[in-house]
């Protein structure tokens, strides 16, 4: 129903698991799926999905712990290490959220979305704490460095800022001579 009523691209994920969780999405319309990071559970099937739809396929990565050696994702995978298995198996993005940020309004985790970034050569999709235009050109002033977008909810929600004044701050913050969105 929603790639039906969508007038954009559509992304799906949420417990995406399996090779089967994959086509049933893909199936369904949506341009992309976004795998969950518990897929390192069956690394067969994981391995499976990514070689049959890696160009279409991205891994969340919700992160847990406070420093660079002690986030982990999954049932305990440390971060980086997971990267490396998903990005050597044929994932084609990530996604990586701080799960202490999400939701918080707090400001980004630059310094665990930079550890991702600098251990990938795929585009990564920040998302947590954004709460206000400047956090959004925090984030985006990384895309030299691997961050293709980020994920702006609760500060939406709350109507901190809209799309469009979020779409013109990302673009200015990264250097992009033209708006996507027109003034």
């Amino acid at each position: 129903e929603v790639v039906r009523r969508a007038p954009c691209p559509v992304q799906a994920g949420g417990g995406v698991r399996t090779l089967n969780d994959v086509e049933e999405i893909l199936a369904a319309g949506a341009n992309r799926v976004v795998m969950s990071a518990r897929a390192l559970d069956d690394p067969e099937e994981m391995g499976a999905a990514l070689q049959r739809f890696g160009e279409r396929t991205g891994v969340s990565l919700d992160s847990q712990g406070g420093t660079e050696s002690e986030r982990t994702v999954g049932d305990g995978t440390p971060l980086l290490d997971a990267v490396r298995t998903f990005e050597d198996a044929g994932a084609s993005f990530f996604i990586y959220v701080d799960t202490h940020k999400d939701g918080s309004l707090t400001g980004p985790d630059v310094e665990g979305l930079s550890s991702v970034t600098n251990a990938t050569t795929l585009p990564v999709v920040y998302s947590g704490g954004i709460g206000t235009l400047d956090d959004l050109r925090t984030v985006a002033r990384l895309r030299d460095h691997g961050v293709s977008g980020a994920v702006v909810g609760r500060a939406f929600y709350e109507s901190k800022f809209d799309v469009r004044d979020a779409m013109l701050a990302a673009d200015a913050a990264a250097g992009e001579e033209e708006p996507l969105v027109e003034t």
